[in-house]
C-alpha cells in the first residue's frame, strides 16, 4: 500500500480514468466498435462528473488503478458543473451521428438508464448523497484500494450531513463488496442486451447506505 497515492481527479486524468471504468464495467458489451466505444466511455465519465462533488483516484507508481466519484446534495453547485454538462452533450451529439452503427448497444444503454430512473423515482426522497462512479483495475483488486476509496467518499458525505446515499450496480460487478461494506439492496430488475451478436441477460440493482 505504500506506493499507492490517493488524490482528487485532474483533467489530464480523464482519458486514463475513462479506460479504467470502461474495462471495469465492460462497456464493450454495449459498443464493440472502437470509435464508438471511445466516445461512449468519455461521455460516461462526463455524465458522472456532471453529478459529482467529490473525486478521488488511486495511483500506484504513477499509474491510475482506481477511481471513485460521489455527491453530497448540499455541496452541489450547478455553475461549477456546467463545463461537464456542455462536454457531455457535445459527446452525445457525436454519438447520435453514428447511431445506426451502434443501435443495439445504445438501446441497451438506454434501457439500463431507464431502469435507473425507475428505481430512483421510487426512492428519490430517501437520498441526499450518491456513489456516482467506482472502478478498480482488475489486476489491482485485493489490495484494499476499493475500501480506502469508499472510506474517503463516506467520510466526505458524513462531513456534509448526508444521511442516505445510493448506488446503481449489476450482477456483472462484485456486489458482495458493497454488501460487506454495509450497503442494502433495495431493488432488482433484469436487463437483456446484445453482446457480440448474442442476447445477454444480467440483473440491475439499487443499493442504499445509511450514514
Amino acid at each position: 500500500m505504500q506506493n499507492i497515492v490517493y488524490r482528487p481527479i485532474k483533467k489530464e486524468d480523464y482519458e486514463t480514468v475513462s479506460q479504467v471504468l470502461s474495462n471495469a464495467f465492460g462497456l464493450h458489451r454495449y459498443l464493440p466498435n472502437k470509435k464508438m466505444l471511445d466516445l461512449f466511455r468519455m461521455q460516461y465519465l462526463y455524465g458522472c462528473l456532471m453529478e459529482a462533488t467529490y473525486s478521488q483516484v488511486a495511483e500506484e507508481n504513477g499509474k491510475i488503478i482506481g477511481v471513485i466519484l460521489g455527491n453530497a446534495k448540499k455541496d452541489y453547485r450547478i455553475l461549477e458543473h456546467l463545463q461537464y454538462v456542455w462536454k457531455y452533450f457535445c459527446l452525445q451529439m457525436q454519438l447520435k451521428c453514428h447511431q445506426k452503427e451502434c443501435a443495439k448497444g445504445v438501446e441497451g444503454y438506454r434501457d439500463l438508464h431507464r431502469i435507473y430512473a425507475e428505481f430512483l423515482k421510487k426512492h428519490k426522497k430517501e437520498f441526499d448523497g450518491v456513489l456516482t462512479l467506482f472502478a478498480i483495475n482488475e489486476e489491482s483488486r485485493g489490495k484494499g484500494v476499493g475500501k480506502q476509496l469508499l472510506k474517503g467518499l463516506l467520510e466526505y458525505q458524513k462531513s456534509h450531513n448526508v444521511t442516505h446515499s445510493y448506488l446503481y450496480t449489476d450482477s456483472t460487478c462484485n456486489v458482495g463488496f458493497y454488501e460487506h461494506q454495509g450497503f442494502q439492496r433495495l431493488e432488482t430488475e433484469p436487463l437483456a442486451f446484445w453482446k457480440n451478436g448474442e442476447k445477454f441477460v444480467m440483473e440491475v440493482y439499487l443499493y442504499s447506505y445509511h450514514l
